[in-house]
């Protein structure tokens, strides 16, 4: 395209490039990166997202239910989603609410990790050598040896109660 433009160089043809140039500038949407859109309509299965493409993005409300967000969406309310592909093979755009929400978590942990700041979690059940802990969404591990001086034969207290935690380790 930049040939054919290059050759013609006419008034008409500079200021196509111009606004072609400042148009595909704006949209810099790139596989795999969170995005913000708009709730264009709600169905009965699924949440139809406005991203300012060819076509709108549609997110089971499975994703919505789950995290209880469907109380706080209406057309019109910008959503973070992540884009997955811009066009599958029946040239649909497929994003995930669920994958962004994740992302952003994960992006929160690694922050909190870094400045070795406390995180608020979820201790939800007992795993070999310790215990699954919810932080914001991230399925983190708790070793059975960092919960008390003295293992404990009773955790039953620290079930699904929020407590504070250090991010020692990510990978």
């Amino acid at each position: 395209m930049e040939e054919i433009l290059k050759q013609d160089k006419s008034k008409s043809h500079k200021e196509f490039e111009k606004l072609l140039s400042k148009d595909l500038e704006n949209r810099k949407f790139r596989e795999g990166e969170i995005t913000t859109g708009t709730v264009e309509e709600i169905g009965k299965k699924f949440v139809f997202i406005d991203l300012g493409l060819k076509s709108s993005g549609a997110i089971p409300i499975e994703e919505f239910k789950l995290t209880k967000e469907m109380d706080k969406i209406a057309v019109g309310t910008k959503v973070d989603v992540l884009l997955e592909k811009i066009e599958n093979r029946d040239g649909e755009i497929v994003i995930s609410r669920e994958k962004a929400r994740r992302a952003k978590s994960w992006k929160r942990m690694e922050k909190a990790f870094e400045n070795k700041e406390e995180v608020t979690g979820i201790i939800l059940s007992k795993v070999k050598g310790g215990f699954a802990v919810s932080v914001d969404s991230c399925l983190c591990f708790l070793p059975g040896s960092q919960v008390d001086l003295r293992p404990l034969k009773n955790f039953d207290h620290l079930m699904k109660v929020p407590q504070t935690f250090e991010c020692v380790k990510m990978d």
